[in-house]
């Protein structure tokens, strides 16, 4: 699952995304963002995913949003 999130950060083309793990979450944050982003309800509106890890288990991948609109300048590698 990390090596699937790290692609996910490497794609982006601005800087400024951290992956953070919350016991079966991982997180991607926005970094400097206009808000702090909180693990559990994030005002940013945030995805979640299953995501299934090398070991057959399930974890989540949580995916925050800039309030900076940061996505808007990325381009998908």
């Amino acid at each position: 699952m990390l090596v699937r999130l790290r692609r996910i950060i490497a794609h982006r083309r601005s800087p400024g995304w951290a992956l953070g793990k919350n016991g079966d979450e991982v997180h991607v944050l926005p970094i400097d963002d206009l808000i702090d982003h909180a693990v559990a309800d994030c005002v940013c509106g945030t995805t979640t995913e299953p995501c299934p890890r090398d070991d057959g288990s399930m974890g989540w991948l949580i995916t925050h949003y800039s309030l900076d609109g940061r996505e808007r300048l990325e381009v998908e590698g």
